[in-house]
């Protein structure tokens, strides 16, 4: 089952690529992630807890800013023993100034449940902000994520909801 998953993904990112010709004037990039979920996450579905999630993600950029898709895949969550795995497609639009990077996006997560099978919970959004080390090639981007139901609730930001990944991506 988690080969299928894993499979899906990858044929996204290849269609994604493959559509890079209707694109040619911006630059394209693959990513892969590692992210540290936060078990304080104030969601009223969230299916995480302190999880660690893979996440692979294709981008392509303007001169200010850059879109991202991109599909997190956690095997093993914390939340109940019921929770087989869950799956986070999720688009980012990111402004960009010299090495930092900040955005907003949307999520929907799939969660696979042992007892009661696939459901997905509601659409959720995330500020993102983090700085970006190019080394040889290569583009290393250190994020910070905030996740929120609605706007209503940024009022009740707390530091303990904070999300962090590790992204290592190759331009193309």
């Amino acid at each position: 089952m988690v080969k299928t998953h894993i499979a899906a993904c990858l044929t996204l990112l290849a269609l994604l690529a493959a559509a890079r010709p209707a694109v040619a004037a911006r630059a394209s990039r693959f990513g892969f992630a590692l992210r540290q979920h936060s078990e304080e996450a104030t969601l009223e579905e969230y299916p995480f807890g302190d999880d660690v999630s893979f996440c692979l993600a294709y981008e392509w950029e303007e001169n200010q800013a850059f879109w991202q898709v991109a599909v997190d895949y956690a095997p093993d969550v914390d939340t109940t023993n019921a929770t087989d795995y869950v799956i986070t497609p999720q688009i980012n639009l990111m402004l960009k100034d010299k090495g930092w990077r900040g955005g907003i996006g949307v999520l929907k997560s799939m969660v696979s449940d042992k007892e009661t099978g696939n459901d997905w919970t509601d659409l959720y959004w995330q500020w993102a902000l983090g700085m970006q080390i190019p080394i040889l090639g290569m583009r290393f981007n250190v994020e910070a994520y905030y996740l929120f139901e609605s706007f209503s609730d940024l009022g009740d930001f707390e530091t303990g909801n904070i999300e962090y990944a590790l992204w290592f991506k190759y331009a193309f």
